[in-house]
């Protein structure tokens, strides 16, 4: 584990960690922002300001709550977004294609 993740890791424990972590879950209504499937009692606060010196500055406007797999989803495509927002409108044809073929 790097130090960077040693530092992570002892700041999800703190209290003020926690509170903030409630109080999303309750600005979100208990859902998942992408899914809006209930939240998992494992749900994650996803930093949408990925630099490593904001990562305790709790401001709500740059978090949303999500499950696991919605938290890896937006990192994965993330790094494909960076690159290129049309994923984005791909994926979406990808999924109305789907939609379309499986009512």
């Amino acid at each position: 584990m790097t130090s960077t993740a040693k530092a992570k890791a002892k700041f999800r424990k703190t209290a003020k960690w926690k509170r903030f972590r409630a109080l999303m879950k309750k600005l979100s209504e208990g859902k998942d922002a992408v899914t809006r499937s209930p939240l998992r009692g494992g749900f994650q606060l996803h930093h949408m300001d990925l630099c490593p010196e904001n990562y305790e500055n709790l401001v709500v406007e740059n978090f949303c709550a999500c499950n696991r797999k919605t938290h890896e989803l937006i990192h994965f495509l993330f790094r494909y977004y960076q690159k290129d927002a049309g994923v984005i409108g791909r994926l979406e044809e990808i999924m109305k294609k789907m939609g379309e073929l499986n009512g």
